[in-house]
């Protein structure tokens, strides 16, 4: 429960800073934006590993023994954090940032499903397949009712597709954050000690890409006000994420995010954005299942819960691959990926 709390303090920290953020970044601002959280957190995180470890001569915590692989898995964090939000932040100076959030987190469970079916050749369940496609149904009509191209010039129509096209890639990116987050997890790696790590390719292509453009016609917000909402869009909330990435269920945690784009519309709103009852409507039923399915995902099975059955107690430990001893690869990994 701690960690379904952790993602939704994130939820709703990036959807008031964002929400608020509608119209006013230019694409040199959501490059710089992301440049600045990013960095943000390597140092402050990274800070924070020196100190706690002891680095300086001091006695410091003995630090957690971790298994083997979590130098491959740190680099693919790197790798599929720079395509998620470079490729989120790009969109978000096209569309609004509802609109993209609403189609990135639609495709989050599904896309959970589809990864894990490839990466462990098991098909998702019926219920777990059919709970996903709805939300991506559900937040597909939600993303058309946000959508610009309707009253916008013709020139609108391919600039939001290539907007959407992005925020695409993004859903699946963060789909397989999700996935290695939870792994580097149970391979005994801190959320501290990920969020230290993961943000570096992202901030340096960041950087060049904003050095490649120049200034690019401004951010569209004041240097101060633009690193304040690095920190509350970016460096604080991700780190509650990535707190909550790696003690919840993939599948848990991405239906959990679909709760974001119905946020961030209500912050827009509050800021002077247009309203509508079919799409307010749209977001409680979004936000309703979403957060039912993973209340439902979250909860033990009953015959774990029971006293003396298999499962209770005290849990097993894990192998180098994340598996408890003396179970079955296939029946835990079904159990991480929604597949029976």
């Amino acid at each position: 429960m701690n960690a379904i709390l952790m993602i939704s303090v994130s939820v709703l920290m990036q959807a008031a800073t964002l929400g608020s953020l509608t119209g006013r970044l230019t694409p040199t601002g959501s490059l710089a934006l992301s440049c600045i959280g990013f960095a943000a957190s390597a140092v402050i995180f990274n800070t924070v590993l020196v100190f706690r470890d002891g680095r300086f001569g001091g006695r410091g915590r003995h630090r957690p023994r971790r298994r083997p692989g979590t130098a491959g898995l740190t680099l693919l964090m790197n790798l599929l954090t720079a395509v998620t939000f470079l490729s989120f932040y790009l969109a978000i100076s096209q569309i609004s940032s509802a609109l993209a959030s609403a189609v990135e987190t639609a495709m989050g469970p599904v896309a959970v499903l589809l990864i894990g079916a490839a990466a462990y050749r098991r098909r998702p369940s019926r219920g777990a397949m059919a709970g996903a496609l709805l939300l991506v149904l559900l937040g597909l009509v939600l993303a058309w009712q946000l959508a610009p191209v309707r009253s916008g010039p013709p020139g609108s129509l391919w600039v939001t597709v290539g907007a959407l096209l992005l925020v695409v890639v993004a859903g699946f990116g963060a789909a397989g954050l999700a996935l290695v987050s939870s792994a580097l997890g149970r391979a005994g790696v801190g959320p501290t000690e990920t969020t230290a790590r993961r943000f570096h390719l992202t901030y340096v292509v960041a950087g060049l890409l904003l050095l490649r453009d120049g200034n690019g016609g401004g951010t569209g917000l004041h240097p101060a006000l633009l690193a304040v909402a690095a920190l509350c869009a970016v460096t604080v909330p991700l780190f509650l994420l990535q707190i909550g990435l790696q003690r919840a269920d993939p599948l848990v945690s991405m239906t959990l995010l679909t709760a974001l784009p119905g946020t961030t519309y209500l912050v827009e709103v509050a800021w002077g954005g247009p309203f509508d009852w079919t799409t307010l409507l749209l977001i409680m039923s979004i936000t309703a299942i979403a957060v039912a399915r993973a209340l439902r995902e979250a909860r033990p099975p009953a015959e774990s819960r029971r006293p003396g059955a298999a499962g209770a107690g005290p849990s097993r430990p894990l192998r180098p691959d994340g598996v408890p001893d003396g179970v079955t690869d296939s029946g835990t990994r079904s159990e991480l990926t929604g597949t029976s």
